[in-house]
């Protein structure tokens, strides 16, 4: 018997729909009934670029004022807070939503009767499996 979905690497479709796996469990998970038709694509995995750069350089920013302020404390004197140090910690997520936004990879189009979603291969996949894939999908399950 064969199972009831392909899936390549991270990437899940079969007869219940298309779904972004972590392992056995979907990260998103989008019904056949929505889904009108796939496509691959190489491009930047964020589904709203602009604003996740622009989310992640504010991110980054808040992140070095409080180095900035200690720096001027030593130059010129006067109080810092070290609970200003902790916002140092909003660089990790400002790099990594830069980094999304920004990174192309291979991913695929979920186009929906209202939207579209993006789900995204990991790092090293090849256009030539992403393709396949796709066709092979299209075949067997009609998307």
């Amino acid at each position: 018997m064969s199972t009831p979905y392909v899936q390549l690497h991270n990437v899940r479709l079969g007869e219940s729909g298309a779904s972004e796996m972590d392992g056995e469990r979907p990260l998103v998970h989008i019904p056949r009934a929505e889904i009108e038709r796939i496509e691959s694509r190489y491009g930047t995995g964020a589904e709203r670029p602009s604003v996740m750069l622009v989310l992640g350089i504010v991110l980054v920013a808040i992140a070095v004022i409080p180095i900035l302020a200690l720096v001027g404390v030593f130059t010129r004197g006067g109080t810092y807070y070290v609970e200003w140090i902790a916002a140092v910690a909003c660089v990790i997520p400002g790099v990594w939503l830069i980094d999304l936004s920004l990174r192309k990879r291979w991913l695929l189009i979920v186009v929906m009767k209202r939207g579209r979603r993006k789900l995204l291969f990991p790092k090293g996949v090849s256009q030539v499996e992403v393709e396949a894939f796709v066709s092979g999908v299209r075949d067997r399950f009609g998307y």
